[in-house]
């Protein structure tokens, strides 16, 4: 295989090359060796690809295991990831701009959203692996929007495998890019706090949800959505904030969002 992309640090495999061809089992077992565990690769360029078979016509998960005993599984660097990163990229700046005009004291501009929702929710259409795989991909320093835009992948997904129609497609994607809005209130001190929160701290991030809600009403967003904002936290068995809500009284959208924010 042609290996385009180490899904890892430059320093975490010894070849002096980022993109090489795989040619003899020793760099296969070099860097299987490694802590690298993905790796992205070019079918156009590799030879792995049975005679016949056009990149094209492979279609499976944007990453490659190197586990050991791992079966090969053919991917390709499409368009498709590198749509998805373009969209990833702006709906993280578009976040930035949210979180800051919000502490800021500034009018929330939600015009974006709508758009890049429906972005997302296109790519997924035509690969899903692509756009939720990207997005669930953090670092410390951008966990809060990569987490909502991950959050917002997986709502799409979700709403389309329980066979929701496309308003509620939508919907599921809203609820999930802004279903933590309200922590741009919570003081950046206890927000990336690295330590576990002491009992006030965790009163303060408690209201999130709260905070979020109130955020959202003045915008005329559908209420599925601010709801979902609202009780996004809530359990079935009423041990859940901020209302302590049991069973069906919490709503469908504020499950799902409550399932994928976890997942993530």
């Amino acid at each position: 295989m042609f290996v385009h992309e180490f899904c890892g640090s430059w320093m975490e495999h010894p070849f002096l090359r980022a993109r090489l061809l795989l040619e003899q089992p020793r760099d296969l077992e070099r860097l299987l060796a490694t802590t690298i565990r993905q790796v992205w690769i070019d079918t156009g360029k590799g030879a792995d690809i049975a005679p016949g078979i056009t990149p094209a016509e492979v279609s499976e998960p944007p990453c490659n295991e190197t586990s050991p005993g791992a079966p090969a599984r053919h991917t390709r660097t499409s368009v498709e990831l590198l749509q998805a990163r373009q969209i990833i990229g702006q709906a993280r700046d578009v976040l930035k701009t949210m979180f800051k005009d919000v502490r800021l004291g500034r009018p929330l501009d939600l015009a974006a959203s709508g758009l890049l929702v429906d972005e997302m929710a296109e790519s997924i259409k035509r690969n899903p692996h692509a756009l939720i795989g990207l997005a669930r991909l953090k670092t410390a320093d951008n966990y809060s929007y990569m987490h909502s835009i991950a959050v917002c992948a997986l709502m799409i997904g979700l709403a389309h495998r329980m066979g929701l129609d496309e308003h509620q497609v939508h919907l599921a994607g809203i609820a999930g890019l802004l279903h933590d809005i309200g922590k741009s209130k919570v003081p950046l001190d206890v927000l990336n706090k690295p330590g576990a929160l002491d009992a006030e701290e965790w009163v303060i991030m408690r209201s999130h949800p709260r905070w979020g809600y109130e955020i959202l009403l003045p915008q005329g967003l559908d209420h599925a959505v601010t709801d979902a904002c609202l009780h996004h936290h809530e359990k079935v068995d009423g041990t859940g904030y901020p209302d302590g809500l049991k069973q069906d009284d919490i709503s469908l959208m504020a499950r799902m969002t409550a399932v994928c924010d976890v997942y993530d």
